[in-house]
């Protein structure tokens, strides 16, 4: 049988000791946790919108081949026209629509001035635009002007289609060519202030393509 005082003494150390490891257990807990935590916090996911993030600069061409401009127009209208039956437009391809555009392939060999303001990202072309010479009218013709599909929706199409006003700022008015099944096109240019005119090079045919002007400046 055991004595009362010995057992009541024995109860009070027992206490003391489960005080001293719920003391232990949370001061130590902070230290544990901070050992831990960085091994999976830091582990955080991709960022998927890093194109969207990216800086746009822009320049202008003055030589050489637009041999990656040519590769932005091609991805750009094969966007644009996937859902199309190119039969309809009396082509047979892509490449046959791009080859019958007269856009410049090499600046270092025009017959006329040809202006070539490019977007990029780092050193990647993503969107451009060329020109032709102001005529004597105060009419600027958009040769083209293609963005990669990667980058639509912000804003370099814009920046770009306009891009001609500083640099020749005798513009009274900018004009382009469509085709009529790009429905996109036309109603992007439509949107920033183009609107149908009777703009058109002579040969084309006025049912596959439409002419879109914007005025400037009287």
């Amino acid at each position: 049988m055991f004595n009362l005082d010995v057992l009541g003494h024995y109860k009070r150390i027992t206490m003391k000791v489960a005080k001293l490891h719920s003391f232990l257990f949370v001061a130590l807990l902070p230290i544990a946790f901070s050992l831990i935590v960085p091994t999976w916090s830091i582990a955080t996911p991709p960022d998927k919108s890093s194109s969207k993030n990216s800086s746009i600069d822009y320049k202008w061409v003055t030589e050489g081949g637009l041999e990656e401009e040519e590769s932005v127009c091609f991805r750009a209208f094969k966007e644009a026209y996937k859902d199309f039956d190119l039969k309809e437009q009396k082509i047979d391809n892509l490449e046959q629509l791009l080859s019958l555009e007269d856009d410049p392939k090499d600046l270092n060999n025009q017959e006329k001035e040809v202006y070539c303001r490019s977007a990029y990202v780092g050193n990647k072309v993503v969107g451009f635009a060329t020109f032709d010479e102001l005529d004597s009218s105060g009419k600027v013709y958009i040769r083209q002007m293609a963005v990669d599909p990667n980058y639509w929706g912000r804003g370099i199409g814009k920046q770009l289609t306009f891009s001609i006003l500083k640099k020749l700022q005798e513009i009274k008015q900018l004009a382009l060519i469509a085709c009529s099944a790009n429905t996109g096109a036309i109603d992007f240019y439509k949107k920033i202030g183009f609107t149908k005119s009777e703009y058109m090079h002579e040969g084309y045919d006025t049912k596959l393509y439409i002419g879109l002007e914007c005025k400037v400046q009287d």
